[in-house]
C-alpha cells in the first residue's frame, strides 16, 4: 500500500489501513457471493460499518443482495436515512436480514414494522409508499458501487486514502527521510517540524 503524507513522517497509519483492510471484507461479502465465508457474521468495528455504508450505493437489479432499509438503493441513499422516523419502529433483525426483493413482495416492508406510530412516523410511511411505488425489479442482480473509484470497484488504496480526507499533510517529510542522519535525530526533525519540543 502507498503511504499517504499525514500528520507524520510519511508512514501508514496502522489504524486506518486496518480500517480499510476490513472494508475490503465488507465489500467481498456484499459483492462475492461464491465466497465460502460470505455468508458469516463478521466482525468489525463500528466506525468500518458506518464508513462502509457511506461508501457504497446500490443499482438495485433482482433485489436479492440489497437489504431495503440498510443499503443505498433508493437514489444513493438507505430507507433507514430517508424516513428515520419509521425505520425505529422496524426490528433490528429485519433491518439486517430483509432484501429489497422481500420488502417490495407484497409490500412485505409494512408487515415489518411494529409498535404504535406517531404524526412523523405516518408521514415517512408515506414518503416511503410513494418512493417504491414505480420501482421495478429485473432480471439482473444487483450492483454495489463504490463511490470512490471512477470504476466503481473497491480498492484498498482509495479507502485508505478517503479515511484521511480532512487531514492535514506535511509536505516535510520526504527530507526527513532523505537525510543521512540516524532514526533518533529524524524523530526530532519530525518533532521540530510539529512544534513538539
Amino acid at each position: 500500500m502507498q503511504t499517504i503524507a499525514t500528520r507524520g513522517l510519511g508512514v501508514s497509519n496502522l489504524r486506518l489501513a486496518g480500517y480499510a483492510l476490513q472494508t475490503r471484507w465488507l465489500w467481498l461479502q456484499k459483492t462475492d457471493q461464491d465466497r465460502a465465508w460470505s455468508q458469516l457474521p463478521i466482525k468489525v468495528d463500528t466506525k468500518v460499518h458506518r464508513f462502509f455504508r457511506a461508501s457504497t450505493l446500490t443499482v438495485v437489479g433482482d433485489g436479492r443482495s440489497t437489504l431495503f432499509w440498510d443499503d443505498n438503493w433508493i437514489d444513493g441513499q438507505s430507507a433507514q436515512d430517508i424516513v428515520p422516523a419509521l425505520s425505529q419502529f422496524v426490528p433490528a433483525r429485519t433491518r439486517r436480514q430483509q432484501t429489497v426483493r422481500q420488502g417490495l413482495t407484497d409490500r412485505q416492508w409494512v408487515r415489518a414494522i411494529a409498535g404504535g406510530v406517531s404524526v412523523p412516523t405516518i408521514a415517512d410511511y408515506l414518503s416511503l409508499w410513494e418512493l417504491t411505488e414505480a420501482i421495478q425489479l429485473s432480471d439482473q442482480p444487483d450492483r454495489t458501487i463504490w463511490r470512490w473509484t471512477p470504476s466503481g470497484s473497491y480498492t484498498t488504496k482509495s479507502a485508505y486514502n478517503m479515511l484521511h480526507t480532512g487531514a492535514i499533510k506535511f509536505h516535510g517529510h520526504r527530507l526527513i527521510w532523505k537525510t543521512w542522519a540516524p532514526l533518533r535525530v529524524k524523530i526530532f526533525l519530525w518533532l521540530a517540524f510539529r512544534r513538539r519540543h
